[in-house]
Formats: structure tokens, sequence, C-alpha cells
């Protein structure tokens, strides 16, 4: 179930980053530390700063507090540490996120050869891979399937980006697991004249 603080959350963040107010900050004693610093000297970016802290759980800034500084933590909830807890998706999660958005020809449905997917959640619902009959026009990617085509539209900004952001996500697990001597799953692509 989506927390409807999650939007208030987002732009919160996205306003103060691009006020350039908000930076992510790596400790130099643990490099395993993250935190977040927000300058709030600005009276607005204050009151920013005071909405983000309550909706985290936190307490306020001092008075007179220039810099707030949030310590960051993989788990689901941070504020009982103090700081905010955050999860990230596998990148199977994020082939699974897209393939729940992959349109289904009606008959291969009827047919059952599809395995049914859950309902899309809030990224899901914005991607879009479409399907069609025909060659498509308008393809970022295309791969012909069957009796048509699966395609990413050229227009569609949120799912391209969606794609190659996926792509470089791949490309940098597989690359890591054969640099730790983890054997990479092995894909036979067919050559034809």
């Amino acid at each position: 179930m989506e927390d409807p603080r999650f939007d208030e959350f987002i732009n919160i963040i996205a306003a103060l980053t691009r006020d350039h107010r908000l930076h992510w900050v790596q400790s130099a004693a643990d490099q395993a530390q993250f935190s977040i610093v927000i300058d709030q000297s600005d009276a607005g970016h204050a009151t920013k700063v005071k909405q983000l802290l309550q909706l985290l759980d936190l307490p306020t800034a001092k008075p007179g507090q220039r810099q707030v500084v949030i310590p960051v933590f993989l788990a689901l909830d941070g504020a009982a540490a103090g700081g905010l807890g955050i999860t990230t998706r596998s990148v199977w999660d994020l082939v699974e996120i897209l393939s729940a958005s992959i349109e289904v020809p009606a008959e291969d449905e009827a047919a059952g050869v599809v395995t049914p997917s859950p309902p899309p959640g809030r990224v899901g619902r914005q991607l879009k891979i479409a399907f069609s009959t025909k060659e498509p026009e308008h393809a970022y990617i295309a791969v012909p399937y069957r009796k048509g085509w699966f395609y990413i539209d050229e227009r569609d900004l949120i799912t391209k980006e969606y794609f190659k952001t996926l792509g470089s996500l791949w490309t940098m697990t597989m690359s890591k697991a054969i640099g730790q001597g983890v054997a990479a799953p092995l894909l036979t692509v067919p050559v034809s004249n």
C-alpha cells in the first residue's frame, strides 16, 4: 500500500535539491555511512526542512541552526536511529517492474501463454512496452516476437529513461559478478545470414 506522504516527501527533497540546499554526503571516517545535509539558512527553506523532519518523525532543528544533518541507513525505518531509513530494489526487481508494463496481445492472454503479473505500482504505471502487429514507426527499441512487435515508443521519455538506466545497472551487476569470480549468465544469440 502506498503511503500518501511519499509524494510530499519527494516534492520537498526535489525542491531543496533544485535550490542547491540538499546534498548527499559520504562520511570521511566511515565510507559506508551517508547523510543528507540541508542548508536551511533561508526562511523558505527552513519551512520545507521542518515539514521534512515531521514527515520523517525526526526532531525539529534548533533555533538558529544553519545546517541539518540526517544520517541515512539501509533499513525499513531509520527514525528510531535518528535518521532516514531507505531500502533499494534489486536489478531483478526493476526487470519485474518493467515486465509488468508489457501490453499483452489479447490472443496470448486468452491462450494462457502469459504469466500473470501483479498490478503495476507507482513506477510501473508510468511505463509502457507496447505491442503492434506491424513494425512500429516510432520505436526507440523494438523486438519482433511471434506475430508482432514489442516496443518502446521513442516519444515515451519515462520508459526510455527507465530502460537505459536498467541496462546500465544490469551491465554493472554482471561486470561486478564477473570481477568477483561469479559465473555470469550465458546468453546465446542465434546468428543468421
